[in-house]
């Protein structure tokens, strides 16, 4: 996770409103044999860089690991509008992942009022349950309005909710809905790799502006091969729905998936998002699934979008790469978009310069069919996945595929809405 934020001035104790500094923020984990005793070390660690990322500070642990499982799904955020009461403030939050395996997923905060070099205590936002009748919860997103108000939002059961901050991340309110969230099907028919529904927030940057926005796929079947984009707006009394600037089926114009939303300058909406079509929706495996990137702006505050236009110039297939265990393929769900000006910038996984394995496909469908791996319904209704096929029967790459296996590449679309 990687924002720009105005520089801190320790000796003056100030934000500059013309200098900006890079912020990264990354998980970590402690070296082999120096582990306080923790199972899986994950912390939530943050460095500066002030020369656009030449040099960086070592890292300020916002989050650390004692006595739980990890923390994933880290989000970041710098308040850079200048009407904000909590200019330069920077904010975290993350999925604490908690129990063996993972039975309590609350999510948590934190912030920084001097440049990420000192965070907060943690503070909790949601409850932890995470069982049969109540899911965890994941895909925290953050952003500030002009009047410096905290949003930070996630997937919490059947609905998007958010809470709020307006003391610059001191406490906030008790969590509310956004508007109702139906996964997408995990898999997408016609593919394997693994997906979700998480949201998108983005915020109007214009000073005083109490805009925010909020995207994510919701399917529209229930066997999850069709699916729509929807974008909601809140001006900070409640949330309402505006838009639905794409929707489609895997043998239409494609299942949409894994957006980017971020507002101009200027005021102009813009998304980006990815879609998935397939010649047998039944299958999967070389060939099968086709995915194009594509894009959409608004320029009358998100109340309707352009046509979409695809913004790729070459398709790709997921089956060109595959997670380190070889038992799904794997897509990186880390698409994002920036806009500035008359521009945008849509960032997305393309697999162009991939290729696909047949030895790797016929040993994914094994382990579908022999129930090694199972489907997110069946998986939900609590029925557990059998122990793995020994490691030497798995395939491997080296001999078994195609130089060019495992081959993506993170792509930037250059857009002028």
């Amino acid at each position: 996770m990687l924002v720009y934020g105005p520089r801190y001035d320790p000796a003056t104790r100030t934000f500059s409103h013309t200098k900006f500094d890079a912020y990264y923020q990354s998980l970590a984990s402690y070296k082999p044999g120096r582990q306080p005793g923790n199972q899986v070390p994950e912390l939530i660690v943050t460095s500066r860089s002030s020369d656009n990322g030449a040099t960086w500070t070592g890292p300020a642990r916002i989050a650390d690991a004692h006595g739980i499982t990890f923390n994933d799904k880290n989000a970041m955020w710098a308040d850079k509008n200048p009407s904000s009461p909590f200019y330069g403030r920077l904010y975290a939050s993350w999925t604490q992942f908690r129990g063996v395996p993972g039975k309590a997923e609350p999510i948590r905060t934190s912030y920084s009022t001097d440049g990420g070099r000192t965070w907060s205590t943690p503070r909790q936002l949601s409850q932890a349950t995470n069982n049969a009748k109540q899911g965890g919860r994941q895909g925290s997103a953050i952003r500030t309005d002009g009047h410096g108000t905290v949003y930070v939002a996630w997937e919490d059961g059947a609905n998007q909710v958010y809470a709020r901050s307006t003391d610059g991340g001191f406490s906030y309110s008790r969590p509310q809905a956004i508007g109702p969230v139906s996964d997408l099907v995990d898999p997408i028919p016609g593919s394997n790799f693994r997906n979700d529904s998480f949201l998108s927030l983005a915020s109007d940057p214009r000073a005083n502006s109490t805009t925010v926005y909020a995207a994510w796929v919701n399917r529209t079947n229930t066997d999850g091969s069709a699916a729509e984009l929807v974008v909601h707006r809140t001006t900070g009394a409640g949330w309402s729905k505006v838009a639905t600037p794409a929707n489609g089926s895997v043998t239409g114009s494609g299942v949409p998936f894994f957006q980017g939303l971020d507002v101009s300058d200027t005021g102009r909406v813009d998304l980006g998002w990815q879609a998935i079509t397939a010649k047998d929706p039944s299958t999967f495996g070389t060939g099968n699934a086709t995915i194009n990137s594509f894009a959409s702006s608004s320029a009358s505050g998100g109340a309707a979008f352009a046509a979409p236009t695809r913004v790729s110039s070459a398709s790709s297939d997921p089956a060109v790469s595959a997670q380190n265990n070889l038992q799904r393929q794997f897509w990186g769900d880390y698409n994002t978009l920036v806009s500035r000006g008359a521009s945008a910038w849509f960032i997305y996984t393309d697999g162009r310069r991939g290729a696909g394995c047949p030895a790797v496909d016929a040993y994914q469908r094994f382990l579908v069919s022999s129930g090694a791996t199972i489907e997110q319904e069946e998986r939900e209704a609590g029925r557990l996945g059998k122990k793995a096929v020994e490691p030497d029967t798995a395939p491997a790459p080296p001999t078994d595929c195609p130089a060019q296996f495992g081959n993506t590449d993170a792509f930037v679309s250059v857009l002028t809405p």
